[in-house]
């Protein structure tokens, strides 16, 4: 399965006010720690993970189904 991440204004702003880039989010949601993604309610997800410089992060997301490809 495959599928793409969109961002939204809210979403950068968020992100950006943590001082956190697109790439280090994207980063954690494809290679979650161990036990990730959690459900967490209301159709999201949540990951922890390392990016790739090695900064701790958590992410919270959601799929949107109708965008998947395979």
């Amino acid at each position: 399965m495959r599928y793409e991440f969109r961002w939204n204004v809210w979403n950068l702003g968020h992100i950006a006010g943590h001082g956190v880039t697109v790439e280090e989010v994207e980063h954690v949601v494809e290679q979650p720690d161990a036990g990730y993604p959690e459900v967490i309610g209301d159709g999201k997800y949540r990951v922890r993970g390392q990016s790739a410089d090695g900064r701790y992060l958590q992410a919270i997301y959601l799929f949107d189904p109708s965008r998947w490809s395979t």
